[in-house]
């Protein structure tokens, strides 16, 4: 089954290569966490962990920093949207919700 997925992750677009065993412990990542296969993008891409199709429904840590949340770095968090009036008071409003919400 691993050889298998393997060949279907190295077909697709943006897939640099895909590290077996072998691979991993090559480029030193052949810890036990590492799982049984590490696909590396091209240098021009990465990969997102969005699993939702539509922003409407996306959870809510989808557009602030959360990093205790999100599975992951996501670069997108360096990015402000230039269409924002003032991006600085929407994420204080969108913090000041949260907390709002949690009790803070």
């Amino acid at each position: 089954m691993v050889p298998e997925v393997k060949r279907t992750l190295e077909a697709l677009p943006g897939v640099e290569s895909v590290l077996d065993d072998e691979g991993k412990r090559a480029v030193g990542l052949d810890h036990p966490r590492s799982g049984e296969l590490v696909a590396v993008s091209k240098a021009d891409r990465w990969f997102t962990y969005y699993y939702w199709l539509d922003d409407d429904v996306a959870p809510d840590y989808a557009r602030t920093v959360d990093i205790h949340r999100k599975p992951g770095y996501d670069p997108v968090e360096l990015f402000l949207d230039p269409a924002l009036w003032s991006p600085k008071l929407k994420i204080a409003w969108t913090l000041a919700k949260k907390a709002s919400d949690s009790g803070i």
